[in-house]
Order: structure tokens, then C-alpha cells, then sequence
């Protein structure tokens, strides 16, 4: 017995997982780490059997997205019980918010002091964990749909009542949505890296309505544009910008109208979005013309990697070329080598993080996989002239 325990201590340490066993009364006779968990204990064993479940049958129980528990029987009256575990860290106000009003409150302290400092699991590490807890007790492999998996209860909500009142309404006053055609056209603007089919849009009137998604109308400005972002970001994307620049840009945009003061005004932000969109596509449709397919798969690896360490083999195995005819293929269509290339990219980013952020220059140095600030420095000065620091005193905002 003493040689299990140890196992599932050993268990407790390589997964982050708290694992404990606790008998039919729900108190505790082993715990790691040393804490108690009584109530909600007693709260999971109802639900155990509940459920339905017995020694073939553990359960899984998701009733929040932000954490999750696991049960099993090892005997007639013990049971291994995992958790609690989540996928990510979540700030206090999350975690209070999603245990409170729960059965889970009851412990409240002890499980936001786990999910606030203890390891990031998966469902399916969970799930593993829990079977191998219970091979090491009892020696038994529970197969993974043995598990009985429950989530949370959706509230189901009915809106027939407001589709019906919608569609009435609109019919009486002749509102009718914008046609999806003509949003097409401006999304195609963006796609394409074509702002001049935006100009020809915005000559045009704009036949129908955008959907009433708030009664509030301030509250319907709002919504709008957040919806425009979000299709202005998936447009760009399919125009070939990779996903994580396209979704910073449509965050930054959300965050300048968020700060917007009431009465909101939005027109010269949606401007704006499109043409900086529009213009991100249009730079990276002109930088693969000139470039063979592998070659412009290069660039934009370099480009979504330059806060990561980027080694040629990776490059390489990425591109589907060896290292040594991909570095000759990328000079003769690029002009320039791979490490100069990577330098000028990383370089272009230190200017954003300049202007728009306030990272320290040692920072910005870090980030940027420099490996001394010195050396950042010399970098930036032989291509700009100036000093990160007399750069960012010029640009910043």
C-alpha cells in the first residue's frame, strides 16, 4: 500500500494533478497535496452515483469551462478522486465568478488556491491521469468511453417569440437586412488587397440595414463595428495574412473603439480598419509575385516567427527544401540572405513595439530573440540611423 501511495504522489507531482482517496464518508485518507476538499467531496460522490456510475464506470465532470473534477471507485467504499484542474490560468474575478453559487463554493478558498497556482490540463490528460490512478490502486484499465463524461447543461433559450416580433416589425417598416452580396464586395476589397474597390463602394449607397442586434443605439454602434472587425480579420486571412497579425489588428481597433466616449462615432475607425486590412494583404500579395511558391512560404514563416528563435532546418523543413538550395533559391528571388532577412523583419517588428507599446528596450531586445541589447542596438542603428531610444522619442504615440 505504501509503495501505491507513493505512486500516485509521484503521480500528483509529474501532472500538477491533486489526486486523493477518500472513503464512503467522504473524509480523506490520502491527499497530495496536503489539503481537504469534505464538501465537495460529498458533492462528487452524490453525483457519482447519480450518474449511474460504479467501479467499471468513473466519472468526468465539466460544469464549467474553467475546471473540471474526476471520480472513480476502487473499492466499495473508497474512491480516487482527481481535480480540481483547468486548461489555462484564469484571473481570481474568472475563477470567483464561475465557482460561485456552485456546490463547488463550499470549499471555495482551497479550490481557487489550486486553480490559481496549480499546473494548465487538458480533458484528455485528465482523463489519462484518472485511469492510471485507478491501475495503480487496484490494478484495473478502464477504457476512455467506460468514462462517464458530463458537462454542463446548456440553458436552452427560446427565441421564437422575438423572431416572430423581428420579422413583423421589419415587414412593417420596410427594414430589410443589407444583402450579403454587397458586404461580399467589401470583403473582396480586403481579400484582394484591392482598395479601389472600396472606393467604388463607398460611392454607392448601402441598400438594406445592418441587423438590429441592440435596442440601445449606442450599444448597436458598438456591436456593429466588433462584427465588422471580425469579418474585416477573417477576409484578411483568406487573402493570405497570417492569423495572428490579422487578429491583433482587429484587437487593436476593438480596444480604440472601446475607448471611444459616448456618443459613439465609429465611421472614421471603420475607415481606417479597411484600409489598414486592406493594405497588409496588398504588401504580402506583392511580396509573392516576385517570389516562387516555397520561397514566399519562407517570407511568411520568417515574418509570423521573428519572436521566435528561427533556425534554417526549420525553415527548411517547413519550406520542403534542403537548407543549403533553399538558402541559394531565397538570395537570388529575395535579394538578400536568411539571417539578413530575419534581422530586417525582426527589426521592422521593433519599430511597432516601439511606437505602440512601452516594453523597455531590453525588452524589446528579448523579445526579439537579441541576444544583448548592445548588439539589438548596433542592429537598429545600422538600419535606421538612430538609436531605439531617439526612435521611439520621435514615433511613439
Amino acid at each position: 500500500m505504501k509503495e501505491r501511495h507513493e505512486l500516485l504522489q509521484m503521480l500528483h507531482l509529474s501532472t500538477g494533478i491533486p489526486v486523493y482517496i477518500l472513503n464512503d464518508k467522504c473524509n480523506m485518507q490520502v491527499s497530495y497535496p496536503d489539503i481537504q476538499l469534505p464538501k465537495v467531496a460529498k458533492y462528487l460522490i452524490e453525483q457519482f452515483h447519480e450518474n449511474g456510475c460504479d467501479i467499471s464506470h468513473p466519472l468526468f465532470l465539466c460544469e464549467s469551462s474553467v475546471y473540471f473534477f474526476a471520480l472513480a471507485q476502487v473499492s466499495e467504499n473508497a474512491y480516487v478522486l482527481l481535480g480540481p484542474a483547468g486548461p489555462m490560468r484564469y484571473n481570481k474575478n474568472a475563477l470567483l465568478e464561475s465557482i460561485r453559487e456552485t456546490a463547488y463554493a463550499a470549499d471555495m478558498e482551497t479550490i481557487l488556491n489550486i486553480l490559481e497556482f496549480g499546473s494548465n490540463v487538458s480533458m484528455q490528460n485528465m482523463v489519462n491521469t484518472l485511469r492510471l490512478a485507478v491501475h495503480v490502486i487496484i490494478g484495473n484499465v478502464i477504457a476512455t468511453e467506460h468514462i462517464c463524461m458530463r458537462f454542463q447543461e446548456q440553458r436552452q433559450i427560446n427565441i421564437g417569440p422575438h423572431l416572430v416580433q423581428n420579422q413583423f416589425q421589419e415587414m412593417e417598416e420596410q427594414r430589410f437586412h443589407t444583402p450579403k452580396s454587397y458586404e461580399d464586395i467589401l470583403h473582396k476589397s480586403i481579400e484582394n488587397g484591392d482598395p479601389s474597390v472600396f472606393k467604388e463602394y463607398q460611392l454607392n449607397p448601402v441598400p438594406g440595414a445592418i441587423g438590429r442586434m441592440s435596442f440601445n443605439p449606442e450599444q448597436q454602434k458598438r456591436y456593429e463595428f466588433v462584427v465588422s472587425m471580425t469579418l474585416f480579420s477573417r477576409a484578411a486571412m483568406r487573402g493570405g495574412l497570417d492569423a495572428e497579425t490579422a487578429l491583433s489588428i482587429s484587437d487593436a481597433f476593438c480596444q480604440e473603439m472601446d475607448s471611444l466616449p459616448a456618443p459613439v462615432d465609429t465611421t472614421q475607425l471603420h475607415v481606417s480598419a479597411i484600409h489598414v486590412f486592406t493594405e497588409k494583404v496588398r504588401e504580402i500579395k506583392q511580396a509573392d509575385t516576385h517570389c516562387s511558391p516555397a520561397i514566399a512560404a519562407c517570407r511568411r514563416f520568417i515574418t509570423n516567427n521573428v519572436q521566435n528563435k528561427i533556425q534554417l532546418s526549420d525553415i527548411a523543413n517547413y519550406c520542403g527544401l534542403s537548407p543549403s538550395w533553399l538558402s541559394k533559391k531565397f538570395e537570388a528571388e529575395v535579394g538578400v540572405s536568411i539571417p539578413d532577412y530575419i534581422h530586417e523583419k525582426r527589426l521592422e517588428h521593433a519599430c511597432h513595439l516601439l511606437q505602440y507599446t512601452s516594453f523597455s528596450i531590453c525588452e524589446i531586445s528579448n523579445i526579439l530573440q537579441y541576444c544583448t541589447q548592445s548588439y539589438f542596438t548596433e542592429k537598429f542603428k545600422e538600419r535606421y540611423h538612430m538609436t531605439p531610444k531617439k526612435f521611439r522619442d520621435t514615433h511613439a504615440l
